[in-house]
């Protein structure tokens, strides 16, 4: 058995006509841990009505679970537990600036650090062929994003974003399965007397490192149609994924040796009816 006592509290002050502070800070409080005091600020500037800069500061922290600390399977290459596992815990840094371009249209650009210490990840004892959890030590990512959403005529709505970032361990290594560069484009738009919406989604990542070797990056195309109000009790969506039946890999872990990469879905669907009552 095991319990977590959380407490949170937020208080947000006004400093003058264009200055914003936003301060919190967290307690957790769990039976089988330490517990951790993670505080957050938020430095927020307006200098005119549409745009915004903000300084963000925050801490977070977590525990282990139960798979993580306690699972054993008693088999070669099976499980073996690690009681001893200490939380993770992250400190990120953020500089964020939002403009709204018009009334329909808004810019975010975004700057951050993040770092975390005592990471957990799965580790391999080869001399008693079990796997294990363990805290493998410290990393740093940094990046940023830029994105743009606009509401424009005919109830057409569109959203791009593009983002580049940097993971690297202790050694100054990138880390595996994280990729430098994602980019994703949503546009939808009604139709059929505003009773539908489609919409088509683009998501692209670059390569990303696995345990031996690199995955190559890859280009989905998603699209689905809705109905939210298709009456007044029901909503529908239905949706194709991977619309262009695109081959492409995710990295494995090293307990898949010696594999160093998994196929993934090609082109799928799904139907999806909500009744509300």
């Amino acid at each position: 058995s095991a319990n977590t006592t959380g407490l949170y509290v937020q208080d947000e002050i006004t400093l003058g006509e264009h200055w914003l502070m936003n301060l919190g800070v967290r307690r957790d409080q769990p039976s089988q841990d330490a517990g951790a005091t993670s505080p957050r600020l938020g430095l927020i500037y307006k200098p005119q009505a549409q745009t915004a800069f903000k300084l963000l500061y925050g801490e977070a922290y977590r525990p282990p679970n139960a798979y993580e600390r306690y699972f054993e399977s008693d088999t070669p290459g099976g499980m073996r537990p690690n009681p001893n596992l200490k939380p993770e815990q992250l400190r990120s840094r953020e500089f964020v600036v939002e403009h709204a371009l018009s009334a329909a249209q808004r810019v975010v650009f975004s700057a951050y650090r993040n770092d975390v210490r005592d990471l957990i990840a799965q580790e391999y004892d080869s001399v008693a062929d079990r796997l294990y959890f363990a805290n493998v030590g410290n990393l740093k990512a940094y990046g940023s994003e830029i994105q743009w959403h606009a509401r424009l005529a005919y109830g057409l709505r569109a959203r791009l974003s593009a983002s580049w970032q940097h993971a690297e361990d202790e050694a100054g290594q990138r880390i595996s399965n994280s990729p430098a560069r994602l980019f994703k484009a949503n546009v939808s738009m009604p139709f059929f007397h505003d009773v539908w919406r489609a919409g088509l989604e683009v998501q692209a990542m670059s390569r990303r490192q696995s345990w031996q070797g690199t995955t190559p990056g890859f280009a989905l195309t998603n699209l689905t149609f809705n109905a939210p109000r298709l009456t007044r009790n029901v909503e529908v969506s239905a949706s194709i994924y991977n619309l262009f039946d695109r081959r492409y890999f995710d990295p494995a872990g090293e307990e898949m040796a010696p594999e160093n990469r998994i196929e993934q879905n090609g082109r799928n669907f799904r139907v999806k009816l909500i009744y509300r009552f």
